[in-house]
């Protein structure tokens, strides 16, 4: 009979796992909860302002206004201004815009703005998506739904930044 003389061993592997989940919590349950140090580096709270774009050509009629609260964690009093844009133009008075507060995660938002005739039936959206960059700069897309006249939506670019002063 053979009798094996196997010497106990040590678990190392143990303590290196328990590093590694350690070092997993400590990324994992900031990005979760939506705290990122980086993406609050270059967000700055304060009022934006910036020109849309179409196919290469930046308006300057059009822009997109935003607030940045103190918490940087919000966008607020999302604006597309004077109306909501779209391939096929548009007169008269600006109608009456509505748009929610859009939260900030992972240093991006998206928001949609509604332009509303006088009855309150929406006459256009705007879905707007924005990154923010370094030295208090956003760009990002507006993406634009007319539902009685769907062959004038469409899809613009835009870049704003933050007022100075604020």
């Amino acid at each position: 009979m053979h009798m094996s003389t196997r010497k106990p061993t040590a678990r190392p592997h143990r303590a290196r796992r328990a590093w590694a989940l350690a070092t997993v919590l400590a990324v994992a349950i900031p990005a979760i909860l939506g705290i990122n140090g980086a993406f609050a580096a270059t967000i700055k709270p304060g009022k934006y302002s910036g020109p849309e774009s179409f196919q290469g050509f930046k308006s300057t009629t059009e822009f997109v206004t935003f607030t940045v609260d103190k918490s940087k964690t919000k966008v607020k009093k999302l604006r597309l201004v004077p109306f909501v844009p779209n391939k096929c133009g548009s007169g008269g008075p600006p109608p009456k815009e509505t748009s929610k507060t859009a939260k900030i995660k992972n240093g991006k938002f998206t928001g949609l703005v509604k332009e509303l005739a006088t009855n309150g039936t929406v006459i256009a959206k705007g879905k707007v998506s924005g990154t923010f960059k370094a030295g208090g700069k956003v760009t990002g897309s507006v993406k634009t739904t007319l539902p009685q006249l769907p062959h004038c939506n469409a899809t613009l670019q835009f870049s704003a930044k933050v007022k100075k002063g604020h």
